[in-house]
């Protein structure tokens, strides 16, 4: 074989090993770069969102030393509810960056019995406190964002700190004795009321609520008692009907009777 022969023999291998690298190994190698570096992005992208929730829970646990809770039970919840959303990254919904920022608490059941200090929270919409021991209610005249609110099976007597509410739409009160419930009727935007227990309420009183409430007024015990006496059985059953109570038979019957005399009196004054 000639020299020149081998030569070109050697620079045809070379050609055809360039070919090789170039068809199979640099899409491998370009393959394995770009998902190492599509791991490096992801990496950096959950390191940075790890940095910032780490901020948000030194900024709300900051914002939660400035809180003035007189109730230790209050406290612990509201932390609780306030660090949760602190940890939803600044790319999601519901996050917040101070406990002041919080629009739903949720404390049923927690053993609170003082609400001092959560006059703070004046971008609280919704506010659950069933189950507990609460008994005043005057700071929460001050949140005028409320329109959700839950008292259910508490201690409270007095409602006159919910009067001046511009939002609030909806109220639980059931397993609560209020000494009265005519506050509830300056609330323009009521649209539904549990109503409480009525052992305290005068019967009367009550009648007239009922008959002028422009919200549901949801009664749980059609029996529930109330003190003294109603204008008269008509003026009960009315009242009751209006709350959308469910009537005994014999209220049934009743109403029926009256209904049937007030369109009787309707027809003798148009034709007569």
């Amino acid at each position: 074989m000639k020299l020149n022969e081998i030569k070109i023999s050697k620079t045809f291998s070379a050609v055809i090993l360039i070919i090789v690298i170039s068809v199979f190994l640099l899409p491998v190698l370009g393959m394995n770069f770009m998902f190492w570096l599509a791991e490096r992005k992801e990496q950096a992208h959950y390191s940075a969102l790890d940095e910032q929730v780490e901020n948000r829970v030194q900024l709300v646990t900051l914002s939660l030393k400035k809180l003035q809770l007189t109730d230790p039970a209050l406290f612990n919840c509201i932390s609780e509810l306030a660090l949760e959303q602190a940890k939803i990254p600044p790319s999601s919904s519901g996050g917040i960056d101070s406990v002041v920022e919080l629009q739903w608490l949720g404390c049923a059941n927690k053993g609170i019995a003082s609400l001092d200090g959560i006059e703070t929270l004046k971008q609280l919409s919704s506010i659950d406190l069933r189950d507990n021991a609460i008994v005043n209610l005057n700071v929460l005249a001050q949140l005028r964002e409320l329109e959700n609110l839950d008292l259910s099976n508490n201690a409270v007597t007095s409602l006159e700190a919910l009067a001046t509410l511009p939002n609030l739409k909806e109220i639980r009160l059931s397993g609560n004795q209020p000494n009265s419930i005519k506050p509830l009727l300056s609330i323009a935007t009521l649209k539904a009321v549990d109503m409480p227990d009525t052992t305290q309420i005068y019967c009367a009183d009550l009648e007239v609520f009922l008959n002028e409430a422009t919200f549901i007024a949801r009664h749980t015990n059609h029996n529930q008692e109330c003190k003294g006496e109603y204008s008269s059985d008509i003026g009960r059953v009315i009242a009751l009907k209006n709350a959308g109570d469910t009537l005994t038979p014999e209220d049934e019957s009743l109403l029926l009777e009256y209904e049937l005399q007030q369109m009787k009196e309707k027809y003798k004054q148009k034709y007569q």
